[in-house]
């Protein structure tokens, strides 16, 4: 959840739409552990209807320099939605919130697993495409990130490096007869059973 620092930290001029969004997550945050159900409801409501602006957004799907942080604040939003319609025992809002919050995570596990095939099928990608995929805004988070998580790539010229990954894993040969004859024991098992 956020908390009241990271909301004061994203109190800047470029964010001041934003800024107003966060104001209200915090409210409803307050609300909702205070258990004020109704002002709760109110105020997510709002931001429901806050949400509606931001471009990045479904059905727009627009580029901006601002998507990342739009993406964040929905996924935030949809996350106290679930939270307040467990707490009001509202079944069909749960599964409604739910659903709207789901597609927040999947789209982090397939830029993810998008960047995985990348990763096997090139030699590098450009720190541009590197910061789209992992929804960096700037190439210090992406630097920071590869020198936290991927220390065996390189960044030179304008492009990171998966080589020197690739180069560095050894390659492992799967044991083929012990794998067959272990899956026709459990077929055997399985019929016998039957």
């Amino acid at each position: 959840m956020l908390a009241a620092s990271e909301g004061m930290r994203r109190l800047d001029p470029i964010y001041a739409f934003s800024s107003s969004v966060v104001i209200v997550i915090l409210g409803l945050e307050a609300a909702s552990k205070a258990n004020n159900l109704d002002v709760a409801s109110t105020l997510l409501s709002q931001l429901k209807v806050l949400l509606t602006k931001f471009p990045s957004l479904p059905p727009l799907f627009q580029q901006t320099p601002n998507a990342v942080e739009e993406l964040k604040l929905a996924r935030e939003i949809y996350e106290q939605a679930v939270i307040l319609s467990v707490k009001m025992e509202d079944q069909d809002a749960f599964e409604r919130d739910f659903c709207q919050l789901k597609p927040y995570y999947m789209d982090t596990w397939l830029s993810f697993n998008t960047f995985k095939l990348n990763e096997k099928g090139y030699d590098y990608l450009s720190i541009n495409d590197a910061k789209q995929m992992f929804m960096f805004s700037s190439d210090k988070e992406l630097q920071q990130y590869i020198a936290e998580e991927h220390p065996e790539w390189d960044v030179k010229g304008g492009r990171v490096l998966l080589q020197k990954a690739k180069e560095s894993q050894p390659c492992k040969e799967i044991p083929a007869a012990p794998v067959i004859n272990q899956t026709l024991g459990y077929a055997r098992e399985l019929e016998r059973i039957v």
